[in-house]
């Protein structure tokens, strides 16, 4: 072999990695990546519900500041099942997360007694906290940090979902 057919060769391996690892980051980001979890109702679970959640957020660069409203939602839902999906027994949440283009849709779903915290009206916010009615401020909170949010009664199940999209940062 000659020295100018060692070179064209190095040439084309270096494009060939270089294509490679270019693929490869572009496919992440544009791959569909989802996780399940089934945990029991309870607040002691939030923990494992968490990094369930955050940890697929921060493996595909979700900011912060929107990391910190999915994770304020979540917690808000996830509490408000604990607390009052099952008033006589322990029970269940099933939470799948999808992530894609720099979007996540969120879905827990429950067996507990039927439930949509939705429906009810949004607390008057222009009142003081001593004249509002007790009740509602996190859910609204998860209205206005989520791009979607809807509820279903489906199977005899609860089923709340959630979406949330971001601008990808600069350079990628």
């Amino acid at each position: 072999m000659n020295y100018g057919m060692i070179l064209v060769l190095v040439v084309l391996l270096i494009l060939l990695i270089s294509g490679c690892l270019y693929y490869k980051s572009r496919g992440r980001r544009g791959k569909r990546r989802d996780r399940k979890l089934r945990v029991e109702a309870s607040t002691e679970k939030w923990p494992e519900v968490r990094e369930f959640v955050c940890g697929l957020l921060d493996e595909n660069d979700c900011p912060e500041r929107i990391k910190y409203k999915i994770e304020v939602s979540l917690e808000e839902l996830f509490v408000n099942i604990a607390h009052y999906a099952y008033p006589d027994r322990t029970g269940w949440v099933d939470i799948h997360a999808v992530l894609k283009n720099n979007a996540i849709t969120v879905v827990m779903r429950d067996g507990g007694i039927p439930y949509n915290p939705l429906a009810r009206k949004d607390p008057d916010i222009t009142l003081s906290a001593e004249e509002r009615r007790i009740g509602g401020l996190g859910v609204f909170l998860v209205k206005k940090y989520m791009d979607e949010v809807y509820y279903v009664y489906k199977n005899g199940c609860n089923q709340m979902t959630m979406k949330k999209a971001w601008q990808p940062p600069e350079g990628s």
